[in-house]
């Protein structure tokens, strides 16, 4: 086995993959429905204040999640809580699909929020933890690359998935994507 001060820039890369990914999907989770509100006001017949309160949900989960992730992450280790994360936004996802009322919207959104909060702490750990110091620049960088291709994709994840489906199936594939990335990571990460 090799030590992990002497991995190489490739094996970096193949090591930090597999968390790239799942903070890449549940990142796009987050930020999808950003360019999908209209669709979603239109369908739902929502106003611009009750679609606002879909983003104040989202905030509403992550904020406190994110700070009291140490209490999850104590009781199971970090790669559990990634696991349950990617899970929680994947179920969230195809709750928040299946639903027309606001509230179920919301309280769907403030599950979204609070799983994509249990992420990031345990992320960064289990980052630092498998790649040697001297290499943590790289690792990082790349690992952040996952947010920033979650940015530039969710509108044009968008306009393609609404060029095929309704938001409902957009939000129903990035649910099952979620699902499919936590069962990547359970054997690979």
């Amino acid at each position: 086995m090799m030590d992990k001060r002497q991995r190489g820039t490739s094996d970096i890369l193949v090591v930090v993959f597999p968390l790239t990914l799942v903070i890449f999907f549940i990142f796009l989770a987050r930020v999808i429905f950003s360019p999908l509100l209209v669709p979603m006001q239109a369908e739902l017949r929502l106003s611009h204040t009750s679609a606002g309160s879909l983003f104040l949900c989202i905030s509403m989960g992550y904020a406190p999640t994110i700070l009291c992730s140490g209490f999850v992450s104590g009781r199971i280790p970090h790669h559990g809580t990634i696991l349950l994360s990617a899970t929680i936004c994947g179920l969230s996802l195809l709750i928040i699909s299946f639903n027309s009322r606001l509230i179920s919207l919301q309280l769907g959104m403030l599950a979204l929020g609070a799983g994509a909060g249990l992420y990031f702490p345990s992320g960064m750990a289990t980052l630092t933890h498998l790649v040697a110091k001297e290499h943590w620049g790289k690792a990082i960088a790349f690992h952040e690359a996952g947010p920033n291709l979650g940015f530039v994709l969710a509108p044009i994840v968008a306009e393609l998935g609404l060029s095929f489906s309704s938001w409902r199936g957009i939000v129903v594939s990035l649910g099952f994507a979620c699902l499919v990335v936590a069962a990547i990571f359970a054997l690979f990460g």
